[in-house]
Formats: C-alpha cells, structure tokens, sequence
C-alpha cells in the first residue's frame, strides 16, 4: 500500500510534526511505502533514506495562483499515484479538495486551528479563558473582546473565511483522525458526523526506564512545551512560588511570554528558589531531564488536543500535574500516574506538586502506573494497527464510497 502523507512542514517543530516524525517508520516497518509532500525546507528537518520526499514552497503559498497549485498537486499524484492520503497541517482548501477528488483521503486533525477556530486555538487572551463558541459570526468582534487574534480587519475576515472553508470541505474527506475525544466532540459540534471521526490516540513511542533509576534532583520540576498564554507557564511560576520546600524549575521551550515569565520568577520566586530556561533542545536532552526530575508540570490552561509532552513524561515514569482541560483526561488519570486539578487553580496545582515532592513512594507508585498506563493504552502497535485497519477499510471494495469510514475499525 501506498500513502502520501503531505504536511506544510517536514521538521520535528510542533506536535503534529513529532507524530508524524514517530509513527511514519512504524508504518514502514508494516510494508507501507510512503512519500512526503510538504512545503518548507527547515534547517535540521526530517530526511529518511529511501523514503521519497518531495519540498514544493510554491505548491504551500496561497500566493501562487489556484490554477497552477492544481496543477502541481495533480502532476505530484500522478507521478507517485498513492493509494491513501494522509494530510496533516494544510491550510489551503483548494490542495484538500483536489486530493478528495483524487483519491480517498485522511485528514488528521492535530488541533482546532484553523479548522474549528480561525483564531488563538479556541482561547481568550484577555479573559485566558477558553471559548465555548462555535465558529460563526461572532469571530468576526472575537478579537477586538477576546484578543484571540489578529486585530486587523483585513487579517480578520481572512481567517474567518478560511475557516470556513477548511470546516466545509472537512466534510468531504473520506475520515477525520484525532487523538482526544475532546476533539471529536468539538468536530461533532460543528455538524462532522461521529460516524466519520476516528479516535486513534497518539502513541507512546520510546523505551520505558529500565534497570537502576537515574538520580532524581531534590525538589525537581520539569516544564516543556512553549512560553505563551495559553501554556499557563504563569500558574506553574505562582504555584511554586507558594512551596516551603526549595524548588529548582526547569523551563525547556521559548516563546513570545519568555520576557514576562523571566520578570515574574524574578519577582516571585527571588532566591527562595531556582529556575533556569534552556531554550529548546534536542530530544535526547530533553528526555534526560524527565530521568532527573521528580514531578513533570503541564499547566496548559486553554483546551489542549491531546498534550503528547504529558504523555511522554507518564511514559518514561514521571508522575504528571495538570489543569484539567481539553484532552488531558486521555493520558493524566487523576490520582493514578498524577494529579488532576481544576484549571487555574493554583493552590490545588502547588498542592500536588508538594504531595509528589514530599512523598517518594507515592512518586514511584504513580511513575510505575504512568510507565503501565503508556505500555496498554497507548501502545504503538495499537495506534498503527487502526491506521492500518483504516487504510484497508478506505481501499476495500464497496458501493457508494460516500459513506466509506461509518464502520469495520
């Protein structure tokens, strides 16, 4: 079988990147051939021997005439003549619909933007709260109330139209694929038919801590992801500003609210404690830190889709703290492998936190039902059997491909 997975970009830089990075070879490994179709070269981007890999800048640019990015996607399909298309970060309405056409196509939905939300990911910068609304004419003031976006008139009815757009022609793919029932819930709150909504969470992919345990740092917490709002960085500073105990916090990631946490550690944490920001780094160093640390915080306050950096530390053994939003419920059972605590709250987040520093056995027991819960729930072979249960389904011989994806995985 053959799948053309196309992407804007081809570089390990966001979450739906990274899934695409990590479960591309396990695919592989089951006999699927695959070629990349995606738009931008970026310095240290994916490059896998034998695998085709195809950068087209021009075929991503809404600046380059419909016409001719017709064209080019059509001659692209001909020449590799795919059997499946997977699409993940594509923004352009037109690319979708030809590959509809063309073929049976996949959309993997890594988040609500700028599918369901033509703004900030469904989250109120100057509420920092979560919007409820579905997409409809109230996006079009959303920004000047909720600044949940751009403010420019232009940029506004742009986005909103896009959205549009991209939720309409949602419609005529053959399958939507998320990682959260979160996400499905909000796609069938947008008139998506369950029926053609796959659940297939993302996958724990990596070795489990084996043998002697690296030594943790006392009174460690580990943050990754980006410095913005809607990451709730601000919560974890004011949270650990309020423990007894001596702290170091680690803060992996960048981002435009870096200034403001640096100022807020500066004035709330003093020389009570530590903290260090490390930028982004490579992967294996990131996982290193995870050995060291005692408690992993992900204090995101808007809907996650999923939260794969929670993920992963449940997987490698570390007990979790979190606002309990979006799709976090899928992986952070509360009480289990970490704590659950209502959004924002930040005497309950400092609560946990000082539960799971003060309290070793309960670490390790909470590290170990992570370790378990990765190995069964997530497990790589579960997630790669149902895409490839998928595929076969889309292939499969039927009358009336319209309802394809109603049944069988």
């Amino acid at each position: 079988m053959k799948l053309l997975q196309i992407n804007h970009l081809y570089a390990e830089v966001g979450g739906a990147e990274r899934y695409f990075s990590e479960v591309s070879p396990l695919l592989e490994a089951h006999g699927v051939r695959i070629s990349v179709l995606y738009g931008f070269p970026l310095e240290g981007g994916i490059h896998v021997p034998g695998r085709e890999e195809i950068a087209l800048p021009a075929l991503f640019d809404l600046a380059t005439p419909e016409q001719e990015r017709r064209r080019m996607l059509g001659e692209q399909l001909r020449r590799i003549a795919p059997d499946v298309i997977q699409i993940h970060r594509v923004e352009d309405p037109v690319l979708i619909r030809a590959c509809v056409a063309s073929r049976p196509t996949i959309q993997f939905l890594h988040g609500p933007s700028p599918v369901l939300c033509p703004g900030d990911g469904r989250f109120a910068k100057w509420t920092g709260e979560a919007c409820q609304r579905r997409v409809g004419p109230f996006c079009l003031i959303a920004p000047y109330l909720q600044f949940c976006g751009t403010r420019r008139p232009w940029g506004i009815l742009t986005n909103y139209w896009l959205t549009r757009e991209l939720l309409e022609v949602s419609r005529s793919v053959a399958r939507i694929v998320v990682a959260s029932g979160y996400m499905r819930e909000l796609l069938v709150e947008h008139g998506i038919p369950g029926s053609r909504i796959l659940v297939n969470p993302h996958p724990f992919v990596g070795n489990a801590p084996r043998g002697e345990r690296v030594a943790e740092r006392p009174g460690s917490i580990l943050y990754v992801g980006r410095m913005s709002p809607q990451k709730g960085v601000e919560y974890l500073i004011r949270a650990v500003a309020t423990l007894d105990q001596r702290c170091c916090l680690t803060l992996v990631g960048d981002g435009p609210s870096r200034p403001q946490l640096e100022r807020l550690i500066r004035e709330r944490l003093g020389d009570r404690h530590d903290a260090v920001f490390t930028g982004w780094l490579p992967h294996d160093q990131v996982r290193q830190l995870y050995a060291e640390s005692q408690v992993v915080a992900f204090p995101s306050v808007w809907p996650e889709p999923f939260g794969r950096v929670g993920l992963e530390a449940t997987g490698l053994g570390k007990p979790v703290v979190a606002f309990d939003v979006g799709g976090v419920r899928e992986w952070l059972v509360n009480a289990h492998n970490g704590f659950l605590v209502p959004p924002k709250d930040i005497v309950a987040f400092a609560g946990a936190l000082n539960r799971l520093l003060r309290d070793e056995t309960l670490r390790r027991t909470m590290g170990q039902n992570g370790v378990e819960l990765a190995r069964t729930r997530f497990d790589p072979k579960r997630h790669v059997e149902a895409m490839l249960c998928l595929y076969d389904e889309l292939l499969r011989p039927a009358p009336g491909r319209a309802g394809v994806g109603a049944g069988g995985c």
